[in-house]
């Protein structure tokens, strides 16, 4: 309801939130069964590498246990989520994301005001998470004609994290 964009900005940011949040917890699991499994490997240190979707949230993986991550690999991922869905391809190519805009299109203001809203009120967006990889090796990799997971939005992401390599 562009008529109540803080309301709106509020969903967004808990629905993001959620989604990011249970990657991290999805991954603590994994991480923690493959530990019990195999007590040796509990000293080693662990490189995080994701792709796409798993790369835009792996700074949020990584910001649950900062401690525990000595490096990462993150190929075609960006930050801003609110931003990634409206312009991401996979609108029309797998059916994947849908905005219902009230009472009609939005103006570039609107969309702008909306965006800034969202990334306020976050807690797990990369935007916010890539901070726990300040002072580790990481490695970028993106596309710069990327349509599911936007460039422009993979370089929003590398300035977030510092400026660290990138291919």
């Amino acid at each position: 309801d562009l008529g109540a964009i803080p309301a709106a900005a509020d969903r967004i940011a808990r629905d993001t939130d959620e989604r990011a949040g249970e990657c991290a917890l999805a991954a603590q699991a994994a991480m923690n069964h493959l530990a019990a499994g195999h007590p040796e490997l509990a000293g080693l240190p662990r490189i995080v590498v994701g792709m796409s979707g798993g790369a835009m949230t792996l700074p949020t993986v990584v910001a649950r246990e900062p401690d525990r991550y000595a490096a990462a690999v993150i190929i075609a991922g960006g930050c801003d989520f609110f931003a990634i869905t409206r312009e991401t391809n996979y609108t029309f190519l797998v059916d994947s994301v849908h905005f219902h805009w009230m009472p009609g299109d939005p103006s570039q203001e609107q969309i702008r005001a909306l965006d800034a809203a969202y990334l306020a009120r976050s807690k797990m967006d990369s935007f916010h998470t890539a901070a726990a990889f300040r002072g580790k090796p990481v490695l970028m990799i993106h596309g710069d004609r990327d349509l599911a997971v936007p460039a422009h939005l993979g370089d929003l992401l590398w300035e977030r994290l510092g400026q660290p390599e990138r291919w």
